[in-house]
């Protein structure tokens, strides 16, 4: 990350920059993750000039003040900054303004998705233009057609198509009324395209995965990122009494991990359940990537899902058709892992297992692989087919392993290309509903 940072230009005094423009106001983590997420959409789906002019962010109950940021001038600014190299064009950082890593590193990303935005429109930039003093020749237009019958409805389509494939937001209402709030990454392959749930670590969000999410997308997948009870995006629910109440991490137990997994997890296969009977994905091809605890969560639901037969033509589970641990702890709130490994149908299939070799999960990390891998092996005959461990180099762990370490990206790209496939005979694509 700091290499991409450094050879793009971001440097800490750029980031400094914005950070003082802020005029020294701080807002809650929460509060970037919301102003992140609204400029990256936007910035994904290649829109510059269309932005919205502003967004409020910030609980007033929380951060003391709602901030208002102007997301077009942000872009703009960052833009702009990433051309400058001389250091007298950089104003230097007041040193009353407060320096938090997580908003440096949340403005970083952002910065880095705005060059992409610029790049792309330089070919536009480089068309030849009329020279100053000479006027452009007359062109000779052609007699106005009105466009047939069979040309309207075409254009319609293809309008709603490109509105289809947006990345957008959405909230998942759960039965216990939890609003989770995801974001969502369509796939241009329809039927073709391999649905991937991402499952952030305990006390994490959804914000740290757009690198992977992006490397996902652009390999076809259709990605959906949820924001489960109590984490990001998803902090607020409503009593009995009717009154909005915040969960408080820390009290949260063994019951609200049970309710991540039977009620938020299980909506966000409903959310993909509706987008395969649209025909935008393929259900039966889910692939599950999980992030420390997330990991646990993961693994967990997808036995669940297992445990569900088909009723006659109809299916109703065993849709998980891959499995990726990135730093897999050992167990949350006292909701264990190893339930879900000795579930053979956990077990048969295709299992990514990625950790630094020096960082403090290594150990777990290895436990759970050599046990993995000895059950694959007796079943397989000597091989554990569909098994891969990736111990890297490296004292990251979780998110900062999947942004930072240049080969996780990749090796999990190409474990699901390799690992899960779609045809006729193999995980077909079959309506639910």
């Amino acid at each position: 990350m700091e290499c991409l940072r450094c050879k793009l230009g971001f440097s800490d005094a750029i980031i400094g920059t914005r950070l003082a423009m802020l005029k020294g106001e701080h807002f809650s983590l929460r509060s970037a993750n919301d102003y992140f997420w609204t400029v990256i959409t936007a910035l994904t789906t290649g829109l510059t000039t269309g932005l919205t002019t502003g967004i409020t962010i910030g609980n007033p109950g929380l951060t003391g003040a709602a901030h208002r940021f102007n997301v077009k001038e942000d872009v703009l600014y960052l833009i702009r900054d990433s051309r400058m190299r001389a250091a007298e064009r950089i104003r230097p950082l007041p040193s009353s303004v407060i320096y938090r890593p997580e908003v440096a590193m949340f403005f970083m990303m952002v910065a880095v998705a705005a060059v992409m935005v610029m790049l792309s429109g330089v070919a536009s930039a480089q068309a030849p233009k009329t020279p100053p003093g000479k006027e452009a020749p007359p062109e000779t237009k052609p007699a106005k057609q009105r466009p047939s019958p069979t040309q309207r409805p075409t254009k319609r389509k293809s309008k709603e198509e490109d509105e289809k494939l947006k990345p957008r937001p959405v909230i998942l209402k759960t039965k216990d009324g939890i609003e989770v709030r995801s974001f969502y990454f369509p796939s241009d392959k329809g039927k073709e395209a391999i649905p991937v749930l991402i499952v952030h670590e305990w006390r994490g969000q959804a914000s740290p995965y757009l690198q992977l999410v992006l490397a996902l997308r652009e390999a076809g997948c259709a990605v959906l990122v949820p924001d489960y009870r109590g984490h990001g995006g998803s902090m607020v629910y409503v009593d009995r009494r009717g009154r909005e109440q915040k969960f408080d991490v820390a009290r949260m137990g063994k019951r609200d991990v049970g309710n991540i997994i039977a009620m938020d997890l299980e909506k966000a296969k409903g959310f993909l359940k509706e987008e395969n009977d649209a025909g935008n994905l393929n259900l039966n091809a889910l692939v599950i990537i999980g992030i420390r605890e997330g990991c646990i969560l993961g693994t967990t639901w997808a036995a669940r899902d297992w445990s569900f037969p088909s009723i006659g033509a109809m299916k109703q589970g065993q849709d998980v058709k891959g499995i990726v641990m990135v730093s897999p702890d050992k167990q949350i709130k006292g909701v264990p892992i190893d339930p879900a490994l000795k579930d053979p149908n956990i077990l048969r299939l295709p299992i990514l297992i990625i950790g630094g070799s020096t960082n403090p999960e290594a150990k777990e990390t290895r436990r759970i692989a050599k046990r993995i891998e000895g059950v694959k092996t007796r079943v397989g005959g000597g091989t554990a087919p569909g098994f891969k461990l990736e111990m890297i180099d490296t004292s990251l762990t979780g998110p900062a392993l999947v942004n930072e370490a240049s080969e996780v990206i990749p090796t999990i790209v190409d474990f699901i290309k390799d690992e899960v496939r779609i045809s006729d005979n193999e995980n077909p694509w079959i309506q639910r509903n």
